[in-house]
Parts: structure tokens; C-alpha cells; sequence
């Protein structure tokens, strides 16, 4: 039974977006087909949003590679919800300054006054 998943799908609104959705046991196995996800999603030059919450396990083959694919996306990737076990493994690679985690908490909704001056036909849905 295999307890690793990667997942990559085009953005749903508008193709720009790469969703790239990490859950399980992150090992060696994966290693292969995170470097070749990523590596496609930096050739594509589209942003790339990496979903970390369902992470159980990053090995340090993995974490050196989601590393070196931060670094090269030059901002085009942003590395989302890190479980404890995904922050874990960074800080055991002593990596934590090659990475920046965006957390639910660091979104903020729009204000109203703002969401109001957006024509109808431009808002997200």
C-alpha cells in the first residue's frame, strides 16, 4: 500500500496557477517525481502553490530538493501550510533560512470596502 502522494493540477480560475498538493510519507521513493514536478512547474514559468498540511514524513533527499526548486522559482512558488512534520524535517536539514511558509493565518480576507470596489465580474468565487 503506498502512503505518498504528489499531486499537480493547472489553477482552477485561469491556468496561471500550478497547484502542486504533498500528503503522506515524502521519501526517497518520491524524490524522482517531486524533482520532476517541480522542475516542470519552473519550466512552465506559471506560479506554483505547494500544499504542505497533509505531510506526515519529508525525507532530506525531499527537502533538499523542494529547497533547491524554491530558490530557482525566483518567487514564483509559494511553499503553503506546512504540517509540523514538513517544519520538522527543514529544521533537521538546517534549512530554515533557504524557506518561507505561508500559513492560513497570514492570509487576510479583503476588506469589505475593497471586495466592493471590485467589479462583479472580476471577483473570485
Amino acid at each position: 500500500m503506498d502512503n505518498h502522494w504528489i499531486t499537480a493540477a493547472p489553477g482552477r480560475r485561469d491556468d496561471r496557477c500550478v497547484l502542486i498538493t504533498l500528503s503522506g510519507e515524502i521519501d526517497v521513493r518520491c524524490r524522482t517525481v517531486l524533482e520532476d514536478t517541480l522542475r516542470g512547474c519552473l519550466a512552465l514559468r506559471r506560479s506554483t502553490l505547494v500544499e504542505l498540511s497533509g505531510v506526515t514524513f519529508l525525507d532530506s533527499r525531499c527537502v533538499r530538493e523542494l529547497a533547491v526548486h524554491y530558490q530557482l522559482g525566483g518567487g514564483r512558488m509559494v511553499l503553503y501550510d506546512p504540517s509540523d512534520d514538513v517544519l520538522v524535517g527543514v529544521t533537521a536539514c538546517g534549512l530554515e533560512d533557504w524557506l518561507d511558509f505561508v500559513r492560513p493565518a497570514d492570509l487576510r480576507p479583503l476588506p469589505a470596502e475593497a471586495e466592493a470596489s471590485i467589479p462583479h465580474s472580476q471577483r473570485r468565487t
